[in-house]
């Protein structure tokens, strides 16, 4: 009798299953794949590169002056938070469709060696970033602030239920203090289109801009009975390269980032990587507060979601978990672009760790360094969900050479020593071959 009971529910949950994969526009049954995909695959440099028609399209409107901007926004840890991979993509894509200017910039310096490829950040009183783990704090914002404070979305699973708005780029910056002024510079480009995003609130503090093109202020309106999102537009005559924000008050402000463009047509690719990061800091986000908006007003054509790394480092890992998040992720940014915008999975580059013979060694011996098995299994997971969710996937561990690449890096001088993370020239010669993988059937 329960035997028989249990092959009835399962039937019926077999048939509900099918029944929302049809409502959601998926042709599957919800199952992991990850166990399908092959050695071959996972040396494989790319797949699905008939998914970016979209961009293409794009791309083709932009060459023949139909368009006048085509955006890019790149999600990521540390591999993306430098820019000089999404920095090498940005430059090349320019040099031959044209500068649209840098796009999303974050509040100053959200952390200590933040670096943009076209920016310069620079803030009048010191700087303080916080690791703002969910869950360890309240919605109040610090009335003891003195400086900027940077909160990223960066979240630990022994902290739950923590609501906070950190918009596109996973960052909420919160100053206070009257004269704590912040300046952006721009290196070799220029803005004549700017838009600066924020909170509105009951109790926000003043808030003024300067442009090079005049000394006389731009207030922003920040206070607002309820708690909302700030979008202030300003466009300009002249090109400009640098904007001064400035506090004219002791009351807290809490600020997003600028949008910088340019009139020309071109392209414009959003860095927007953090430190640390894994896929989920991104999808557990309260994309309903900031996130969700942000995006739509970016209206990218491309999304490249390029995380995997620290993942690694999770001895709790599951592959088959960490499949069905993914395709979470991704689905809910198709539906937050309303299936518009082509997407591309940028899979983690080759990571090394040391064998326990390492010790007293030279750091160059080859032996004493291996890919662990947990790469493997996350570069499977995001092609099954590329797969199963018709987007693209482009591999950086095939394209690096595969395990070992990064020690081989390492010893030709383009990753350095901690086998995790490359040199800027290593990051550039990844970027122009990905961007090579991307236009390969660009027509």
């Amino acid at each position: 009798m329960i035997k028989a009971l249990t092959k009835i529910i399962l039937y019926f949950a077999l048939i509900l299953n099918f029944t929302s994969c049809q409502k959601c526009n998926t042709s599957y049954i919800n199952i992991f794949k990850i166990d399908w995909i092959t050695s071959s695959e996972l040396q494989s440099e790319y797949y699905g590169l008939d998914r970016l028609k979209h961009f293409y399209n794009k791309l083709k409107l932009l060459e023949q002056a139909k368009i006048n901007k085509v955006r890019i926004l790149q999600f990521g840890d540390s591999h993306t938070a430098c820019d000089f991979l999404s920095g090498e993509i940005r430059r090349l894509l320019s040099d031959r469709f044209g500068s649209g200017g840098p796009g999303f910039i974050y509040i100053g310096k959200p952390w200590r060696w933040y670096y943009h490829t076209v920016v310069d950040s620079e803030e009048k009183n010191f700087i303080k970033t916080t690791f703002h783990y969910k869950g360890n704090n309240n919605n109040k914002l610090n009335k003891n602030i003195k400086v900027w404070k940077h909160y990223r979305a960066l979240y630990s699973q022994n902290h739950k239920g923590f609501n906070f708005s950190y918009g596109l780029g996973g960052v909420c910056s919160i100053g206070k203090g009257e004269n704590s002024d912040l300046t952006i510079n721009l290196k070799n480009s220029y803005f004549t289109y700017l838009e600066f995003w924020y909170l509105k609130y009951f109790n926000s503090g003043n808030l003024e801009l300067f442009t090079s093109e005049s000394d006389k202020p731009i207030n922003i309106p920040t206070i607002n009975r309820y708690i909302t999102l700030g979008r202030h537009i300003q466009e300009f005559k002249t090109p400009q390269s640098k904007v001064t924000l400035k506090l004219t008050n002791d009351k807290p402000v809490a600020l997003f980032g600028f949008v910088l463009e340019n009139a020309n047509k071109g392209i414009v690719l959003d860095t927007l990587g953090l430190d640390g990061a894994k896929f989920t800091d991104l999808l557990n986000q309260n994309w309903s507060k900031s996130l969700e908006q942000h995006v739509r007003w970016r209206n990218p054509d491309l999304i490249i979601i390029a995380y995997g790394t620290n993942s690694v480092y999770n001895s709790m890992l599951s592959p088959r978990l960490y499949e069905r998040e993914f395709r979470r992720l991704i689905r809910k940014i198709k539906k937050v672009t309303n299936y518009k915008c082509d997407i591309i999975i940028l899979g983690p580059p080759d990571t090394n760790h040391p064998t326990l013979a390492q010790k007293n060694k030279s750091q160059l011996d080859e032996s004493l360094w291996f890919t662990p098995e947990k790469l493997h299994e996350i570069i499977k997971a995001q092609i099954s969900v590329a797969k199963s969710e018709r987007v693209t996937f482009i591999n950086q561990y095939a394209i690096m050479g595969g395990d070992q690449s990064m020690h081989n890096f390492v010893i030709n001088g383009l990753a350095v020593e901690d086998h995790i993370h490359l040199k800027q020239i290593g990051y550039q010669k990844i970027a122009q071959r990905v961007l090579e993988i991307i236009l390969k059937n660009y027509r």
